[in-house]
């Protein structure tokens, strides 16, 4: 990555720098693992060397939106698996006293074996013992929950992650993000403006009353743990492999991805 002059860019590299030293290979299957770090003085860039994985989130779904057929639970057993993985890589982040605070499909990866994993740390704020963030980073507005872009924004909390993994799980089921605006003030107030809908090709009652939940617009009405999260899908013990079934999808999927045009 090169070295950005902006203040607020550098100092989201310094803290990815700080909290890839901190993790290291961290023993979370569903945090990215980070080996080692070093400035390259020839062409000025901060070279981390991390897990290789095959693609984000977002690519991933961008192609399946453009297959003709999915067998059917398909689509609802995968959005099982990527909530259980990005709300255990929240609640290894909470405790050890971080949230992410840019949680969205980008920064979700995924290989050709299911695994699924939360990078870019760079935006990670220690957070007080009620879950409340210290300071912040820049992040993606398009993934704002409604208490950060009230007028004076309320403190940046977990349940601002929380948000933001809701605004995920509708956006990979739908294949686009529910109100997307290109400017940021556009997008400011087409969040206070929408009233979230779980969409209709999500089958299953745990997964439609878990994103519900997620997408209150009232804080204190998300869940107030990622134990709580996990409890609602009873994905506490859920397996780390996807069925034979589902892993074959996903490969599918990645295999043909360079197949299809994708959107950066």
């Amino acid at each position: 990555m090169v070295r950005d002059p902006r203040p607020e860019k550098a100092s989201m590299r310094l803290n990815e720098l700080k909290m890839a030293r901190q993790i290291g290979v961290s023993g979370c299957l569903h945090i990215i693992d980070y080996y080692d770090a070093m400035i390259c003085d020839q062409n000025n860039e901060l070279c981390i060397f991390m897990e290789l994985m095959n693609t984000t989130i977002k690519e991933f779904y961008e192609c399946f939106h453009q297959m003709k057929e999915i067998p059917p639970g398909t689509i609802d057993r995968f959005l099982c698996h990527l909530s259980h993985a990005i709300a255990s890589a929240l609640e290894f982040l909470a405790n050890l006293g971080y949230l992410h605070g840019d949680v969205k499909p980008s920064n979700v990866l995924i290989n050709n074996g299911a695994v699924i994993k939360l990078c870019d740390l760079g935006t990670c704020c220690e957070i007080d013992e009620n879950g409340t963030a210290k300071g912040s980073f820049g992040s993606t507005s398009a993934y704002y929950s409604p208490e950060l872009v009230d007028i004076p924004p309320k403190p940046r909390t977990i349940q601002g992650d929380m948000w933001a993994m809701g605004i995920t799980l509708v956006e990979v089921a739908d294949g686009k993000h529910p109100c997307p605006k290109s400017q940021e003030y556009e997008q400011f107030s087409a969040i206070q403006l929408w009233e979230p809908k779980v969409p209709e090709t999500i089958r299953l009652p745990p997964l439609r009353k878990l994103i519900s939940c997620l997408l209150s617009r009232e804080p204190k009405q998300r869940p107030q743990s990622y134990a709580e999260i996990h409890h609602m899908l009873n994905t506490q013990n859920l397996a780390n492999k996807l069925p034979d079934d589902d892993l074959t999808f996903v490969n599918r999927v990645i295999n043909m991805k360079s197949s299809y045009p994708t959107t950066s």
